[in-house]
């Protein structure tokens, strides 16, 4: 039951219309929402002139000529004690998918009663065609009052009189009747104005001591809380007093001394200034280097919309020097610069981006030592129903398995390794993916320990960890586009003549086919039928055997020394491009993690987060309760402490 403190009216904008309404407060623990509108308010609208309509197909609420978008909550409970019964008072149709507000009595209403009531549905069977919107109401002396009803449904419903439609909780304290919020804490004796609340809820929960009235004020209209903390001149007056050579400063230029050091130094009203060097610039107020009132000047110019709002060092120490000068000034404020929140959290030069040195697999030396995995889509629907192609290809040959799926699910993916890849080639030592659902999930990640396979993974948002398979994408993507320009709805039936046209082809790494590095010769071609060309004949099976044997022992030597050509071209060339430069990391210490989007306004890094784990170049870090790993070219190191 709701334990209701008080009540305020306050203004109310929905749309482009403000109407003042009666709100109930109660304390946190008790309210099931942050804020309840009940039938009173949609009254109160009607009686502003305003036409209230619901189009809950599409989701829309019109107020006048306003139309806004209608959000659907989960559904909230509160504990009933001494209910009354609602009744329907009258015959009563109720349009599909509408929101009426209909006559209803609330039954026995004890004496003296209250004034306000809680309306709730009494759930009922008929409750899956129309629903009671909760709501308080104030019911006249024989309890009639208006309820809210909803037809969800596709046709119309016929409520007949007295019928028995929802339960009412009495709220007694709602007697309670204030004019504004009453805000009853120790400080409100020490302070002239008060800054309430934007949670009425936790306003009310505060326990009594010497109540006192004061007006709400919206946050949008708080000016006075959005203004930057000021230095105090007498605080800056004490501290050049205690500061030796500042002090002796002031006494010499009071006593008119005019030495040639005090030629650059003026006194007013008891402060000293420095004197500009050129006539158009303003003195300087000047600070003891220990002075606690640096880090406010800095602060000001530096975080504040009225100073240079985070626009960096350089500009920081130039906004500060117009107001300001003392010793290693330039220090301090590069500093506190370094060590804004904010800033880490938004900026991030790329002349200062982690960037690791491109890591290496070991070379593989046969077919089907490491296979590297991942899934295109989702594509066009086809007519079979498959919308996504999971890819594997052999890290040695370049040989590579594409297969279209219906679906990413680890079933699916576990199905397919098993009949398309294993049940063909055998078991590989080693499986390279992502960290999709289908590769992470149990059921996949217990068939690969079953079969003894070594699984690693990539970390999000870094590509190049699993950059054999990306270049294999991209290959079957551009070649699937060519082949079915007019019919993208039908890539499935082109899929494996492309994968066909590509292991055939000679690659540009090993200097071979993949074909021919799995299989020992090339695969015939229709040229090759056509023109009758003449091919290799062997005498008979050892023949074959020895020829195979002497080939492929010569293959394997050329493929592996061209792998680590390729291998050290591609690292070379991506250290030069990306501008490498290898960071250290130590366990315990706190980084900041950049984030995935798009959002041009929001900040770029999240965090900060502690280190838990290194294994270069992959970072694992504790956020909240679960650890994550990232790659280290997504962090960067975090100045100062988070005063978030």
């Amino acid at each position: 039951m709701l334990q209701l403190q008080g009540s305020t009216t306050l203004p109310v904008q929905i749309g482009t219309h403000t109407i003042l309404h009666q709100f109930h407060i109660a304390a946190d623990k008790d309210c099931p929402a942050p804020l309840l509108l009940g039938s009173d308010f949609i009254r109160n609208l009607n009686e502003a002139g305003l036409m209230i309509a619901m189009d809950l197909h599409n989701q829309i609420i019109s107020v006048g000529s306003d139309k806004l978008n209608l959000v659907q909550l989960n559904y909230i409970t509160l504990t009933p004690t001494n209910t009354y019964g609602v009744r329907i008072n009258g015959d009563i149709k109720l349009p599909r998918r509408t929101n009426n507000i209909v006559p209803a009595k609330i039954e026995d209403l004890p004496q003296p009663r209250c004034s306000t009531f809680l309306i709730e549905d009494n759930l009922r069977p008929m409750d899956d065609i129309y629903v009671v919107g909760r709501a308080l109401v104030s019911p006249q002396a024989d309890g009639t009052c208006f309820i809210n009803i909803l037809n969800p449904s596709s046709t119309d419903i016929h409520l007949p009189n007295r019928m028995n439609v929802a339960h009412a909780y009495p709220a007694c304290a709602s007697e309670i009747q204030v004019n504004a919020i009453q805000v009853t804490v120790p400080s409100i004796i020490e302070s002239p104005m008060i800054h309430a609340s934007s949670s009425l809820a936790a306003i009310c929960s505060i326990p009594t001591q010497c109540p006192r009235r004061t007006a709400y004020i919206p946050p949008e209209a708080d000016w006075e809380n959005h203004l930057p903390h000021l230095p105090m001149l007498e605080n800056i007056r004490m501290e050049q007093d205690q500061c030796p050579w500042i002090a002796e400063a002031k006494r010499a230029l009071e006593r008119g001394d005019d030495s040639i050091a005090n030629n650059d130094y003026i006194l007013l009203n008891n402060l000293l200034y420095k004197l500009p060097v050129r006539l158009h610039q303003d003195p300087q107020l000047i600070l003891p280097q220990t002075s606690p009132t640096r880090n406010d000047i800095i602060a000001l110019a530096h975080q504040s919309q009225l100073g240079t709002a985070h626009l960096g060092t350089a500009k920081t120490r130039a906004a500060v020097a117009r107001i300001a000068i003392w010793n290693n000034m330039a220090k301090d404020i590069a500093q506190f610069v370094a060590h804004c929140q904010q800033c880490q959290r938004r900026k991030d030069p790329s002349a200062y981006r982690m960037r690791q040195p491109l890591g290496r697999f070991e070379i593989s030396t046969r077919p089907w030592q490491r296979i590297h995995s991942d899934v295109i889509g989702p594509l066009p629907t086809t007519l079979d129903g498959n919308k996504f192609i999971i890819v594997f290809i052999d890290s040695f040959s370049k040989f590579i398995i594409a297969e279209p799926i219906a679906d990413q699910k680890a079933n699916t993916t576990a199905q397919i390794f098993m009949n398309r890849f294993v049940a063909r080639f055998g078991l590989p030592e080693m499986l390279v993916t992502d960290q999709g659902s289908n590769y992470m999930s149990d059921t996949f990640r217990t068939l690969l320990r079953n079969l003894n396979i070594q699984h690693r993974t990539s970390t999000p948002y870094h590509h190049e960890s699993n950059g054999q398979v990306e270049r294999a994408n991209r290959t079957i993507q551009e070649q699937v586009a060519i082949a079915t320009k007019e019919h993208h709805d039908e890539w499935d039936n082109v899929l494996h003549l492309i994968v066909h046209a590509y292991n055939s082809a000679e690659n540009s790494t090993t200097k071979y086919s993949p074909h021919f590095l799995v299989h020992g010769h090339d695969p015939n071609n229709a040229f090759q039928l056509a023109l009758q060309l003449p091919v290799k004949k062997f005498a008979d099976e050892d023949d074959y055997a020895n020829h195979i044997t002497n080939l492929l022992k010569t293959i394997n030597e050329n493929v592996k020394i061209n792998l680590q050509i390729s291998q050290d071209q591609q690292k070379h060339h991506y250290d030069l491009r990306k501008r490498s430069n290898k960071k250290t990391y130590k366990i315990g210490e706190r980084i900041w993690i950049r984030k995935e989007g798009n959002n041009k306004i929001a900040t770029r890094f999240e965090g900060p987060f502690t280190i838990t784990d290194i294994d270069y170049p992959n970072i694992t870090v504790i956020d909240g309760r679960r650890e994550r790993t990232v790659h280290i070219n997504r962090t960067k190191p975090c100045s100062g402490e988070d005063d978030s």
